[in-house]
């Protein structure tokens, strides 16, 4: 394949020049949310001719795309389509994405861009910045919430983790939350995952309920504070976004009690199942559920501190709370950093970790092989 260095406006030029079509490669989160986002604000819609995925289980589903519903096929489309596309991956873990995609005839003409890569570098750019603030006084309680339901012992790596809560929030009240505080078979989604050992699962829609019931702070283990978060208590409630502008609610969110909105993305998957009718699990990542309600309250997924919702919830850009991407495996401090999400990965299989790996120690070799798109 030729993997090309650019935008997406340099993709957008290379459509109109070449008179070829889109296939995007990847129906998960950056596929499915993303990717739909910068196609339709570079007025790339309606080039694209499919999605393929090499999951069986996304095949003959489809994506949204502004008023078409774009199918979702097998890795044989790029052989039926050969020679008439130029590819947009949106794998973050893409290394081994490039390896397969290079066996199929036809390929090795393909031109081929990478979303991620471009989200990425793009997200490196200064943006002005602080916290935002509607109150005079606190909103949000003093209260940093986590979730351990496993009951084995905190890894070190993890606690030093915590214990950095505990040296910038000093007078925050901590909360662990686990299976003696909190009632996992309250939702059939959480009950499924606990009974499945699917720990990192539960805490997706376990933290929503926590921060709609009780208001606070909430943090994966893996978070690392690295100043005080008090600035943030002045907002009805506020999350982050990772590097390619999709929610996660992990990272660092906070919320009043009751917040509307965060009842909103509770509401958009309390009623899902972890364990779907034909026994295959619902390995959905919370970026996705987590994102579309947002964007029905006006988000725009391009990394950039945005209030919606009528002011009752604020987004902000990956510097603040996740300038870590497990993609490429750099962090960028700004003065907007308030943690870092270390994306540990405790939820993932030992072969999603080695992609996730594998392309981690192969970015930078990526990225002198990208060749200039115009």
């Amino acid at each position: 394949m030729k993997l090309k260095k650019g935008s997406m406006s340099s993709l957008a030029q290379q459509v109109r020049k070449s008179g070829k079509g889109i296939i995007v490669y990847g129906a998960g989160v950056i596929g499915g949310v993303a990717a739909p986002y910068w196609l339709r604000r570079c007025q790339l819609d309606e080039a694209v001719l499919c999605y393929v995925d090499a999951d069986v289980r996304k095949q003959g589903t489809t994506i949204p795309l502004g008023s078409r519903a774009v199918p979702v096929r097998s890795l044989n489309a790029l052989e039926e389509h050969r020679g008439t596309y130029i590819l947009l991956i949106t794998v973050s873990a893409f290394m081994p994405v490039i390896a397969s995609l290079e066996q199929i005839p036809g390929t090795e003409e393909a031109e081929a861009y990478f979303l991620p890569v471009m989200l990425v570098e793009n997200a490196h750019t200064p943006k002005a910045g602080g916290a935002v603030r509607t109150s005079e006084t606190p909103l949000i309680p003093k209260k940093i919430h986590y979730t351990w339901f496993s009951g084995e012992p905190i890894p070190s790596s993890l606690q030093a983790c915590i214990d950095s809560w505990k040296r910038f929030c000093p007078d925050y009240e901590i909360i662990r939350w686990d299976t003696g505080n909190y009632d996992v078979s309250k939702y059939q989604y959480t009950k499924q995952a606990y009974e499945l050992r699917k720990w990192g699962f539960i805490a997706d829609v376990a933290r929503l309920d926590i921060l709609y019931q009780n208001g606070g702070i909430y943090l994966d283990v893996d978070v690392e504070l690295i100043r005080n978060m008090d600035e943030l208590l002045y907002q009805p409630a506020f999350c982050g976004v990772e590097k390619w502008g999709t929610v996660n609610m992990g990272g660092g969110s906070g919320a009043c009690p009751q917040n509307p909105v965060i009842k909103a993305m509770l509401d958009n998957r309390k009623d899902e199942p972890f364990v779907h009718g034909d026994q295959a699990l619902n390995l959905t990542t919370c970026g996705y559920y987590e994102t579309f309600p947002l964007v029905r309250e006006g988000l725009e997924i391009n990394n950039t501190t945005q209030e919606i919702a009528g002011g009752m919830m604020t987004v902000y850009a990956s510097e603040y709370f996740q300038p870590f991407d497990y993609m490429s495996g750099e962090i960028r401090l700004t003065p907007n950093t308030f943690s870092i999400h270390h994306f540990s990965g405790t939820w993932l299989g030992p072969e999603a970790a080695e992609k996730r790996a594998e392309t981690r120690r192969n970015y930078r070799e990526l990225l002198g092989r990208l060749e200039e798109s115009i």
